[in-house]
């Protein structure tokens, strides 16, 4: 099941619930104050492995700056 972070209205706690997909439309309440809570949404980091500045990416030649520069 998904863990799904949400925020109060009323008081501004934050925590994570966690439930079915099934359910995600379904308001929650505060465990403070008992108001409604709101689904935060929230980025996600994505990487792919590799950097532009890594010196294998141009096979170790060079200043990976000025290649850049070139293969733009």
């Amino acid at each position: 099941m998904p863990i799904y972070p949400y925020r109060c209205e009323a008081c501004r706690v934050m925590c994570d619930i966690i439930k079915p997909m099934s359910t995600s439309g379904r308001v929650e309440k505060c465990l403070e104050c008992g108001e409604a809570m709101v689904r935060v949404f929230t980025t996600v980091a994505i990487s792919f492995g590799w950097r532009l500045s890594e010196r294998s990416l141009y096979g170790g030649r060079g200043d990976p700056k000025e290649e850049l520069e070139r293969a733009i």
